[in-house]
């Protein structure tokens, strides 16, 4: 017998695949399932679509209902912003569509001052045709009505986040990873990979300073759009510093550091620290996608593939959401720099 948790999962499904457009949901579900009787799927959609509302449920499981409010604490904890989000909210990237030709800037455009009627002289701006294709990152989350009625909503909004928050990391290390050349196949080249590396001369604060010298000078971008990028405990230890280094509002959480803001996530390399001019970078990416299923078989495995354990969704009465988020990027000559090998002191008097 259907049940509602079964139709509200269901909805969901055609609401994400949807990409939150309730229409296209709707006719999702319609062509998926073909029934519209009260409490199915296809109606949960069209009741939501007429009244304009959220999705709900508007008869009796209490189980269902609670579990549509927990995913939907889970979608919204799903968006924290990584370190690109971050980067977009102070600068935007130049965007382009995957596979699509797309101008790349190597020499920046210049102008000059002539007389009135005078020739106006050639720019010598210099572009590339690329092509970027597009890479994959994403997780699964498996979570129970159980766990929802039992631990409450803020159990699975832990869990999301906890998600999230890994995707974020994977993402910021793949963006700044200073040997990622992307010759998996799998993960994206980074924007510090071929682009000028500063190794560092020391962690005290007229190395710190003499080194960020040098990055200004490999630096050709838009310093009034950069932004630095580094690891929260990069940032830290940096506010320790204080103003010996520069203006500095820092904390955990970034700030500003000689007047350029600070973006920070704890997949970034302890190590590095990167200034990136985003109107430099093209950045060819979806919104992440959430996906819900109710049926099916997930496989737990070890790092070389081997399947140690499996489950079964229907059997174990377990929720599969899914977090995709596809994305690449590539950045212009001279529009990214990174200070690398920072060797902060440990506690055991070493360095870390």
């Amino acid at each position: 017998m259907r049940t509602e948790r079964l139709e509200a999962a269901r909805a969901l499904a055609c609401v994400a695949r949807s990409r939150g457009d309730l229409t296209a949901a709707l006719s999702l579900a319609r062509a998926t399932w073909g029934d519209e009787t009260p409490g199915s799927a296809a109606r949960i959609l069209k009741d939501a679509l007429i009244s304009s509302t959220s999705i709900g449920i508007s008869t009796g499981d209490a189980d269902a209902t609670q579990w549509v409010t927990a995913y939907n604490a889970m979608i919204d904890s799903a968006k924290s912003p990584g370190v690109l989000d971050q980067i977009q909210k102070i600068s935007p990237f130049v965007t382009a569509n995957p596979n699509e030709p797309v101008l790349i800037s190597d020499v920046p455009p210049d102008a000059q001052w002539r007389p009135e009627g005078g020739l106006i002289v050639v720019s010598n701006a210099s572009f590339k045709i690329a092509r970027i294709g597009i890479r994959s990152l994403g997780g699964i989350l498996l979570f129970t009505v159980e766990s929802v009625r039992i631990l409450g909503n803020e159990n699975v909004r832990a869990l999301s986040a906890s998600i999230a928050d890994s995707i974020g990391a994977a993402e910021s290390y793949a963006l700044t990873n200073p040997d990622g050349d992307g010759s998996d196949g799998v993960t994206p080249q980074s924007l510090t990979y071929g682009a000028p590396q500063i190794a560092s001369t020391g962690t005290d604060a007229a190395s710190i300073q003499a080194d960020v010298g040098s990055m200004l000078g490999q630096f050709s971008g838009n310093l009034g759009a950069s932004a630095w990028v580094m690891n929260p405990q990069t940032c830290v230890r940096l506010a320790m510093l204080g103003n010996a280094i520069g203006s500095a509002d820092l904390s955990i959480a970034g700030g500003a550091w000689l007047g350029l803001p600070v973006v920070v996530n704890r997949g970034v390399d302890p190590s590095t620290i990167t200034l990136v001019d985003p109107s430099g970078v093209v950045l060819v990416s979806d919104p992440a996608v959430f996906d819900v299923a109710t049926e099916g078989t997930v496989s737990v495995t070890d790092d070389d593939g081997t399947v140690l354990e499996t489950h079964s969704l229907w059997q174990e009465n377990l929720y599969a959401t899914k977090f995709v988020r596809s994305i690449n990027w590539q950045a212009a000559p001279g529009r990214v720099v990174a200070l690398t090998g920072m060797a902060w002191p440990d506690s055991d008097g070493g360095t870390t």
